[in-house]
């Protein structure tokens, strides 16, 4: 089935982060290259840490998985009041 079933409108791509193919299969690939890194990368620059992590991923008690183990952030402060100050 390759049938486009959805057409997007212009104006909807011009403040996505990932606006075309092209960006996303480079993100693909980054994420495939250096998962922990490209996590890393996105949670440094996206998120507001209180304390900042000490791992990006603890594998050692797998399947129970952490990640960003010993990092501390609030949900309502990402949410809602850092977007305060703009609006």
């Amino acid at each position: 089935m390759n049938q486009e079933l959805y057409h997007p409108k212009a104006e909807q791509f011009e403040n996505s982060p990932i606006p075309d193919m092209e960006s996303y299969k480079a993100l693909v690939a980054e994420f495939e290259s250096d998962y922990e890194g490209t996590w890393a990368k996105f949670a440094d620059e996206k998120i507001d840490w209180f304390k900042p992590y000490e791992s990006v991923l603890d594998e050692s008690n797998a399947p129970f998985y952490k990640w960003f183990s010993g990092g501390v952030m609030n949900v309502a402060h990402q949410c809602v009041d850092r977007h305060l100050a703009t609006k």
